[in-house]
């Protein structure tokens, strides 16, 4: 891989995350919309309702606590969602990942202490390179420690949702 290439992958990386100044609304989730509608003010959605439950375990949330941002929670469940319904990074394109960045900045931004979410989708990052490398014919013969973590990360969610082994179990 050229240092052009290494290059473009780390400003592409802050592009997600760092410099990420997209507006995420519960349009941007199919069906999200509704179900909020559908769903007493203040309330989850409920097929959203579990997702909650584990985010608030891992920010070590009790479940009598109110969030800070119940809107922010939505959108986070959201995404974690979808990464659920992603059987691999083959689907993933970049208007998806730059949303669930925007979802975890917003939730960041909220008061939600949510860093196993940013790990998990720089994991998530990684793999959408990993993919793209493959499909440009590199292997993981290389020596580059941006590949081998690319490749690596694309191979740990062949046939599994997106969401593989962000809560631990």
């Amino acid at each position: 891989m050229s240092a052009f290439k290494q290059r473009y992958i780390v400003e592409l990386e802050k592009m997600l995350f760092v410099e990420n100044k997209k507006t995420v609304k519960f349009s941007n989730f199919q069906c999200l919309e509704e179900a909020v509608l559908e769903t007493a003010n203040g309330e989850i959605p409920k097929y959203l309702q579990d997702i909650a439950c584990k985010i608030k375990n891992a920010c070590g949330t009790k479940e009598t606590e109110n969030v800070p941002n119940i809107n922010a929670l939505i959108l986070l469940c959201a995404a974690i969602h979808e990464m659920d319904q992603y059987m691999g990074v083959e689907l993933l394109n970049w208007d998806r990942l730059l949303t669930w960045g925007a979802t975890y900045n917003k939730a960041k931004d909220a008061g939600f202490k949510v860093e196993f979410i940013e790990k998990h989708l720089k994991k998530i990052w990684y793999a959408f390179i990993g993919s793209y490398l493959k499909t440009c014919g590199n292997n993981g013969n290389t020596e580059l420690k941006m590949m081998e973590k690319c490749l690596s990360a694309e191979e740990s969610f062949q046939g599994k949702p997106l969401s593989h082994g962000l809560f631990s179990q």
